[in-house]
């Protein structure tokens, strides 16, 4: 049985956008136990994704006052930040990580 470390950094290297391949070799786990903790976990990582979206469009917001968005954006590797701003009013949290993360 794997530890509840391995299960939370499964949960934050996916919320991340990390591949199960990835996240494998990293943590040790198989490719079959991460797919399962995925679904087991699907409404942790979706509402850690949406948590992360929303600290950086605020950082977004903050940065443009202080002109140091190409900073901001080098951080948004996996997070469409776009679709963020169209899915904002959306209620379901996992809907919107389902579509920022596509």
């Amino acid at each position: 049985m794997k530890n509840n470390e391995d299960k939370e950094n499964f949960i934050a290297l996916r919320a991340q956008g990390i591949s199960f391949d990835k996240i494998s070799t990293e943590i040790g786990v198989s490719k079959p136990t991460l797919l399962k903790w995925d679904q087991e976990f699907a409404k942790e990582i979706a509402n850690l994704r949406y948590l992360e979206a929303d600290s950086l469009l605020t950082q977004y917001k903050l940065a443009k006052q202080h002109e140091s968005i190409p900073v901001i954006q080098a951080r948004l590797p996996t997070c469409n930040y776009r679709k963020y701003f169209r899915w904002v009013r959306i209620s379901n949290k996992s809907q919107i990580s389902k579509e920022l993360f596509r």
